[in-house]
């Protein structure tokens, strides 16, 4: 629901006869908004798995954050929640896309939790990222 109001408000500044400076300083708005309200979502959510509470889920998440520093991204900061991490980076210009970087950490980290968890057929992670 918070995806589908924040597409609608973007949709309606890109409607809007104003300049593309100003344009693109509403949404960036918009975005530091929603981002602070899934954030909370997130934080406050009672259900769905909370893995990265588990001191051996969260360590294989930290070893794979640092294992891509310097290869992949210049690290600057990671939080690991129980149920969803943070992570600052700067990708590197003129190399892989930063999706392609999340993609292959949370399929990485997603096989390894499953396995240590005894799951297998099964998200780790939601399929999006923001």
């Amino acid at each position: 629901q918070l995806a589908e109001e924040k597409a609608t408000l973007e949709r309606s500044i890109q409607r809007r006869n104003i300049q593309e400076e100003e344009r693109q300083n509403e949404i960036r708005k918009i975005g530091k908004h929603y981002f602070a309200r899934f954030d909370e979502f997130l934080a406050k959510a009672s259900q769905g798995e909370h893995w990265l509470r588990r001191p051996n889920i969260a360590n294989l998440m930290k070893e794979a954050i640092h294992f891509r520093e310097g290869s992949q991204y210049a690290l600057h900061a990671y939080c690991i929640m129980s149920n969803h991490v943070h992570l600052l980076v700067t990708i590197p210009e003129n190399d892989t896309m930063f999706y392609r970087v999340l993609q292959s950490l949370k399929r990485y980290t997603a096989q390894a939790a499953n396995r240590l968890l005894n799951r297998t057929g099964q998200s780790f992670w939601h399929p999006e990222s923001y």
